[in-house]
């Protein structure tokens, strides 16, 4: 193998700032690189996010959650993959349950400006189906049960970190990220996140 070849299979160099992730490109033409779309948008998350477009770059660009503001923050403010993908699941996972919620229970779309009040104690489980069987009522109840659990969660967070979660949740926020940087309210979501993660992954533990 000559040094052309090995050049080509380098790795491209990660840019500062950046945590090194194991995600690829979702589309790509023959060769490897992103489509033109999808490159165009990658360029976009490059600039909003403050780094110069690379190969590398454009990589660390295809994680889920560099198009989101959160996301975001959570990439500059944290270094290790693992860490900024359990924060991600559990950002995940509240989010989807308090959608669930405001939909089934409270028959509210979307969720501008209507932050959910915490379900009332004592803490229901969820119940798990490998194929989804269950009535109406029952996934009402499994909605009930899951919100309960980050009802839970949230009570454990001092009242200003309860605030900034639940504002991002319901679109109420001040912006997070401006001009390629977090803003103080990005800085406080992603302290009360990094809180709400550890109470929810050591509830896991205990389970």
């Amino acid at each position: 193998m000559g040094k052309g070849d090995r050049r080509s299979k380098a790795k491209a160099p990660r840019p500062a700032g950046v945590p090194a992730l194991s995600v690829k490109p979702t589309a790509r033409n023959v060769g490897g690189r992103p489509k033109r779309a999808d490159r165009a948008a990658l360029d976009a998350r490059c600039l909003i996010f403050g780094i110069a477009p690379s190969p590398g770059a454009r990589q660390a660009m295809t994680a889920e959650w560099a198009g989101d503001d959160l996301g975001r923050v959570l990439m500059r403010q944290m270094r290790s993959e693992d860490d900024l993908r359990g924060m991600w699941r559990v950002w995940q996972a509240f989010l989807a349950s308090a959608r669930n919620y405001r939909t089934r229970v409270l028959s509210i779309s979307g969720s501008i400006g209507s932050t959910l009040p915490l379900a009332p104690e004592p803490m229901q489980s969820d119940v798990s189906h490998s194929v989804d069987i269950r009535t109406a009522d029952e996934k009402d109840d499994d909605a009930r049960a899951s919100w309960s659990r980050w009802s839970s969660y949230l009570r454990g967070l001092t009242g200003q970190e309860r605030a900034a979660i639940q504002s991002v949740e319901d679109g109420t926020s001040r912006p997070l990220w401006l001009q390629r940087a977090p803003t103080w309210a990005g800085i406080e979501a992603y302290s009360a996140l990094a809180h709400l993660t550890e109470i929810a992954e050591g509830a896991q533990k205990c389970r």
